[in-house]
């Protein structure tokens, strides 16, 4: 909790002069000039910095006079915005205005988007910015996908100018995944990155944007490990105390170490024999595995054996174990063809001798397990070489020369994000290994690596309304270079993100909180109702609780019998996207006891009444909520947003309310 308050308070020295807006978690505002940002369910608003969530009952106080004035008991299971953090009355946080909720342990839990969101609704703060190569003279961010954000930062150092491209990834965010490609979908060979993701997206995945990969040989085979969709495809050749590999759980959390996999064979449930590794070189006395993914052969030479195997069963990854039946012993001929549904198991030497001793028909029992036992059953992994940050700490580095970089790293929360620096240009000068660890910490990294540089680096991304993914940075050869393989970030979705979605498309994945009025600007607003004597609907610019202006509904019930009525509505009724949960509003109360509705009819014009309360006991402003009945179908429309009504004679009177931020919620 320390550590959390002492990152709050970093944050609030850099940004505090920003943050007074007024407004609690439920208010959205509407605006042309900000975009519309989500994070973690929620719409982010200019000025906020992160939000609390309420395990247990704690006091919600205001701050009066220079003292705390009880306000309410807030429960647990709700949720705040949060404008600022200060010292006073032992630690707080700003919910909005005057209100307060004071930080005790276990009673609240305080998050913070990522700098990158923050700058989405809040451009100003470019510039104000530094990090460990300079100042941050210029900062753009957008959101590309759901929980998937791009940024560009230029920066002004010692060294000269430094340009960063940046894509921070939410792994909590739904349908969004990480997945490893090969050029030209083998071991040997070259292909871009744009090229790769462009052949990698199919129906129902897409690749959203992605980085170049491992170092490689002259060939074009990676270095070190890496699995594909949980298969490995290759195994280690850089020692341990150089290699270092990023990779995906089969829980779905990213990891960054320095795995090795061991892998022994069987014949007829004899003794065990071990292969030396995965789709690389046969060297002396060794056993090779070759699978379709090395090239179409083998590309061995004649002085060995190699054993086709087919009728393959099990997953080719740690803590499995793969069954296989021989089909053919072939002896001094080599470079055998490498088929779909089959394995060519090469051996030189001793490994080549142990061969000779299998017959077909026979039974080969393969068992892989990793050394460190959180990567067995890894989903993706990909190799690199330099370990930048560790356990938190930055690594350093004699070796000299800067370059351009590509880097991914793992902050304390479990989010990823991968950076290309460019370099070796007027612009962008690149950083040594030693000033790219700092970078990765500067950007929140507790665990950093560094994938292949140089002219390697690369980073593409797909941007809205495009067809392809396409270069952002400049790679320093003036083009972008062909490599071994990528990383890449994947949504998985029904919806093709390249092309324009339909509205249709765009209602499948909404989520969080959507503005339906903010009462902005000229509106077609009007009032009806049931035995009144007056009632009237118009914009209010005094009791505003968003914005500049609200919608006042007055109404005179005096003297009258029967169910009465104020109705505030649109000349249409506002279709609402998608299919939301809930309808939200801000409320001024007048206190007078009334029953607060809305009414929403759907496709088969079927109408529901919609309860926000039955009583309207509270003078000012108040957040409520109706939630919306199942098995509607889809459109709704919200005919009546605004029905204030009084069905007991003796309760009659006159008065007013204010409406502000009307809102669909969605699920998260």
């Amino acid at each position: 909790m320390k550590r959390i308050i002492s990152s709050i308070v970093v944050c609030v020295l850099v940004y505090l002069s920003l943050f007074t807006s007024n407004h609690f978690i439920h208010e959205v505002k509407a605006s042309s000039s900000v975009p519309v940002v989500y994070w973690d369910g929620m719409q982010l608003l200019k000025g906020q910095v992160g939000r609390v969530d309420v395990i247990k009952p704690i006091n919600l106080w205001k701050r009066v006079g220079g003292k705390l004035v009880f306000e309410r008991v807030l429960k647990p299971g709700e949720s705040y915005r949060v404008y600022r953090y200060d010292s006073g009355f032992g630690g707080q946080y700003g919910l909005g205005g005057a209100y307060f909720v004071t930080n005790m342990k276990d009673y609240i839990q305080y998050r913070t988007p990522s700098r990158a969101k923050l700058l989405l609704v809040n451009p100003e703060l470019n510039g104000t910015k530094k990090i460990s190569l300079g100042t941050v003279t210029k900062e753009e961010a957008k959101v590309i996908a759901p929980g998937v954000t791009q940024s560009k930062l230029t920066v002004d150092g010692s060294s000269g100018k430094q340009a960063i491209y940046k894509l921070d990834v939410d792994q909590k965010a739904s349908q969004i995944t990480f997945e490893t490609s090969l050029a030209k979908d083998q071991m040997i060979g070259y292909e871009t990155v744009s090229s790769q993701a462009n052949r990698y997206n199919e129906e129902g995945r897409y690749v959203i944007g992605g980085v170049n990969g491992d170092y490689f040989d002259s060939n074009g085979a990676p270095t070190d490990l890496t699995v594909h969709n949980s298969e490995l495809v290759t195994t280690n050749k850089t020692p341990i105390k150089d290699r270092v590999i990023f990779g995906v759980g089969a829980n779905g959390k990213a990891m960054i170490g320095s795995p090795d996999i061991t892998i022994g064979m069987t014949v007829n449930g004899g003794n065990n024999y071990p292969i030396n590794s995965v789709n690389k070189r046969r060297d002396a006395n060794h056993l090779v595995l070759y699978t379709p993914y090395f090239a179409s052969t083998t590309m061995t030479n004649n002085l060995g054996t190699e054993v086709i195997l087919e009728n393959i069963s099990g997953t080719l990854n740690g803590n499995n174990k793969v069954v296989a039946t021989v089909k053919e012993v072939i002896v001094g001929i080599g470079s055998q063809s490498l088929q779909p549904g089959q394995y060519v198991l090469s051996g030189h030497g001793a490994g080549s001798e142990y061969l000779k001793t299998l017959k077909e028909g026979d039974q080969v029992e393969m068992n892989l397990s990793y050394d460190l036992s959180q990567w067995n059953n890894v989903q993706q992994a990909i190799g690199g070489r330099y370990q930048l940050v560790k356990n938190g700490v930055v690594q350093t580095y004699n070796i000299a020369g800067a370059h351009p970089r590509t880097a991914i790293g793992i902050k304390a929360d479990g989010s990823v994000f991968t950076i290309v620096l460019d370099g070796r240009q007027t612009d962008s000068v690149g950083v040594t290994l030693n000033s790219l660890a700092k970078v990765m910490k500067d950007f929140g990294a507790v665990e950093a690596m560094t994938f292949d540089g140089g002219g390697s680096s690369t980073m593409v991304t797909k941007q809205p309304g495009t067809t392809d993914l396409s270069v952002v940075n400049n790679p320093s050869d003036g083009k972008e270079r062909s490599v071994a393989n990528a990383l890449f970030i994947v949504m998985l979705s029904s919806t093709n993100p390249e092309k324009e979605p339909t509205p249709e498309q765009k209602e499948e994945i909404i989520t969080g909180t959507l503005m339906i009025e903010s009462f902005e600007g000229i509106t077609n607003w009007k009032a009806t109702g049931a035995k009144y004597n007056t009632v009237a609907v118009q914009l209010e610019k005094v009791y505003v609780k968003e914005g500049k202006q609200s919608l006042k509904v007055a109404y005179d019930f005096i003297g009258t019998t029967g169910t009465s009525g104020v109705y505030a509505s649109k000349d249409q009724p506002i279709t609402l996207k998608g299919k939301p949960l809930k309808i939200g509003m801000w409320v001024y109360g007048d206190n007078k006891g009334h029953w607060l509705r809305a009414q929403l009819s759907d496709a088969n014009n079927e109408k529901v009444q919609l309860d926000f309360t039955k009583n309207v006991n509270w003078t000012g402003w108040k957040y409520v909520e109706a939630t919306i009945p199942s098995g509607l179908q889809t459109p709704y429309k919200l005919d009546l947003p605004v029905r204030y009504m009084q069905v007991e004679d003796m309760k009659k009177n006159k008065g007013q309310i204010f409406v502000d931020s009307i809102q669909a919620i969605y699920e998260d």
